[in-house]
């Protein structure tokens, strides 16, 4: 039979409950990346609508669990939510962190997003072409 460590599972509860604050101290960083896992987890799912601010500092934490836990810790990239904030996290993942997270772990939904962005570059570039075009026909 498996033993539940309950004070663990209330502890993570604790943690998600206080997480925005929780990421300023220096206890959540440390835990196990399967603990980190379950609190991030927690916190998104019992906060459907998460405050950009928020989401903001859920990104910056993440990559802070990158350069402390090291490439192990891109799992938890998976649970991050496409938000407003998709062009920053993008910029940082492929400008800083390139080499350091496993983009396997992303979740499709920001490689649906980068694929729409770059569906909107073209047709504009082309709409653009276009009016190049017949402006210099003139």
């Amino acid at each position: 039979m498996v033993e539940v460590d309950v004070d663990n599972i209330e502890v993570e509860k604790k943690f998600a409950e206080n997480f925005i604050t929780a990421i300023y101290g220096g206890d959540l960083i440390k835990r196990s990346l399967a603990s980190l896992h379950r609190i991030i987890h927690m916190f998104l799912n019992s906060n459907k609508e998460i405050k950009d601010a928020e989401m903001k500092e859920l990104i910056d934490f993440l990559f802070k669990c990158i350069d402390h836990h090291g490439n192990d810790a891109s799992v938890l990239f998976g649970l991050l939510p496409v938000s407003h904030f998709e062009d920053y996290f993008l910029k940082r993942v492929f400008e800083e962190y390139y080499d350091k997270l496993a983009l396997c772990f992303l979740a499709k939904e920001h490689i649906e997003y980068v694929y729409k962005e770059n569906i909107k570059l073209h047709t504009e570039n082309y709409w653009l072409q276009a009016r190049l075009e017949a402006f210099e026909s003139e």
